[in-house]
């Protein structure tokens, strides 16, 4: 997670005020319409080398059906936290 969190952090500096460490234990779960979706991929595309974004990266993204889906935002805080978390998820 760290890892992904620094290429994001590489991407969005302005969106970075804090290390992981200092986070509060809240996450936000953003689903992408399929218009969305094609602008994160081209952005990905621009950025590879920069941010050292695989092929296979990019290819997950492009065998996202999002098309089917609106855009979506939804935000979640950790109550009772572990060293090990496992958040499941039902959409409906």
């Amino acid at each position: 997670m760290e890892e992904e969190i620094t290429k994001e952090q590489a991407l969005f500096v302005m969106d970075y005020a804090s290390n992981l460490n200092e986070c509060e234990p809240k996450f936000r779960l953003t689903v992408l319409d399929g218009k969305s979706l094609d602008k994160a991929i081209g952005a990905m595309i621009l950025y590879q080398e920069a941010l050292k974004i695989t092929n296979i990266e990019i290819e997950k993204y492009r065998q996202a059906i999002n098309k089917k889906y609106y855009s979506k935002e939804l935000d979640f805080a950790l109550i009772d936290l572990k060293d090990d978390i496992c958040i499941e998820l039902d959409v409906y």
